[in-house]
């Protein structure tokens, strides 16, 4: 496995680390960069590259990479990243059944397994089957209550983050999507609306503040000296896995789109969040060696508007 993994992200006007927004691809490069980027206990970790793609080229550059559009029942947006190329992995049969003919995945579920699988240490899933039944279960919360209850409070800003082609492409394209309704009108428009949207969010996500939160000490079964087992800061205790970075991902959106609704997002609970946060913002800041990514019509007028 010579060459490096590559991983397409979505540009944004941010700098540094942070300009890494999207929750979907957040969620690979949480990932990525607690299997990949050398660290301490991982100092001969092989790296990896990457490219941030503008919003428009997004369906051109998957077409190239010959990945076909999602099932229309599955998503809106057609065509989406995270994406990697990496050949050695995706084209052998023995590790994956991807069929793309080019060795490139995209969407983040697919991607966990194939990296999980290909680089096996250090794990997502600490504790095997139980690991990736939570991580399903969180999925589920997010994608089913979490992430819509929360649409009102972050997409207005989304496009504030863009590239300006990237701008002007998601403003044109979601507001067709949302019936007309501008991305940045998302939020609850009547009287006192935004409490109304953070009441919704945070009845959504209570169920994961009660996960992390855990069984009380006091109900613990005692060990040792008689005291209850310790909590870490995540969902396994002090074993980070593919959970923790799927809420991890949903907090790096609020924190890149508008601070002081992250800010009150991390303080629900008893601080469940924002040690959660704290013990992750590592693995969220890193970034691979950029490189450009070339292929023919970049930078072109996308015949479709769908992504």
């Amino acid at each position: 496995m010579s060459e490096k993994l590559h991983f397409f992200d979505i540009a944004s006007s941010l700098k540094g680390p942070r300009q890494s927004w999207s929750p979907n691809t957040l969620k690979t490069r949480l990932i990525l960069n607690y299997k990949l980027l050398p660290s301490a206990s991982n100092p001969d970790a092989p790296g990896y590259t990457q490219s941030y793609i503008s919003y428009p080229d997004i369906r051109p550059l998957l077409l190239s990479l010959s990945l076909p559009p999602h099932p229309s029942s599955a998503t809106s947006a057609p065509y989406t990243l995270p994406a990697i190329s990496h050949p050695s992995s995706l084209l052998s049969t023995a590790t994956t059944t991807n069929k793309n003919p080019k060795g490139v995945l995209n969407n983040s579920w697919p991607l966990a397994l194939h990296l999980e699988h290909t680089f096996p240490q250090p794990t997502i899933f600490p504790s095997g089957q139980t690991s990736y039944a939570l991580a399903l279960a969180v999925q589920h919360i997010l994608a089913s209550g979490v992430v819509p209850a929360g649409y009102g409070l972050v997409i207005p800003y989304v496009a504030d983050m863009l590239d300006e082609r990237g701008r002007n492409y998601f403003v044109r394209t979601r507001t067709k999507t949302f019936g007309g309704v501008s991305p940045r009108d998302m939020g609850d428009q009547s009287e006192n609306g935004e409490e109304k949207d953070w009441a919704k969010l945070e009845k959504a996500i209570d169920p994961l503040i009660n996960m992390l939160r855990g069984i009380p000490e006091s109900l613990l079964p005692s060990e040792g000296g008689g005291q209850g087992r310790a909590r870490g800061p995540f969902f396994e205790g002090d074993k980070v896995g593919y959970a923790d970075f799927l809420v991890v991902a949903y907090l790096g959106w609020f924190e890149r789109a508008n601070k002081s609704h992250w800010e009150r997002l991390v303080d629900l609970g008893d601080g469940e969040l924002r040690r959660l946060w704290e013990a992750s913002e590592g693995w969220l800041e890193g970034q691979g060696e950029t490189r450009e990514w070339e292929w023919e019509g970049k930078g072109g007028v996308p015949e479709f508007e769908g992504e």
